[in-house]
């Protein structure tokens, strides 16, 4: 496999994995869930690389492996750690209560159907302000 269609594969792996993380986030209503997914993820990309390379040495590539492995680990518990118990990130709720920008003036606010976000149940909804 050439680096142009293994780079493409392991896009499509790990994409595949954020959008199945995502929809547990949807599902659990919490996306905090997707930080601890990050060193995880490059341990899909090692190897899923490590499986489908056969150049070099095959103990140089699983000695490559193993330390993003464990490197992802470290890092997928430590998120898990750091974030246990205090629910999503304040930036990204501030975020999400930011107004999106926009020229359009036919933009109105619009229905969103979002998780919990501060006590609020579905059927948020989404300010949108006029330059």
């Amino acid at each position: 496999m050439g680096v142009i269609e293994l780079l493409g594969a392991t896009a499509e792996v790990v994409a595949g994995c954020m959008l199945a993380m995502w929809l547990l986030s949807l599902v659990l209503r919490d996306a905090s869930i997707v930080d601890i997914f990050w060193g995880l993820g490059f341990v899909v990309i090692a190897v899923s690389t490590f499986l489908w390379t056969n150049d070099g040495s095959s103990a140089r590539r699983g000695l490559i492996t193993a330390l993003v492995g464990l490197w992802g680990l470290r890092l997928a518990v430590y998120l898990l750690w750091r974030n246990a118990g205090h629910g999503e990130d304040p930036t990204c709720v501030a975020e999400q209560d930011r107004p999106i920008q926009t020229r359009d003036p036919a933009a109105r606010t619009r229905p969103l159907r979002v998780g919990r976000r501060r006590g609020h149940q579905q059927g948020a909804r989404i300010r949108v302000a006029h330059e």
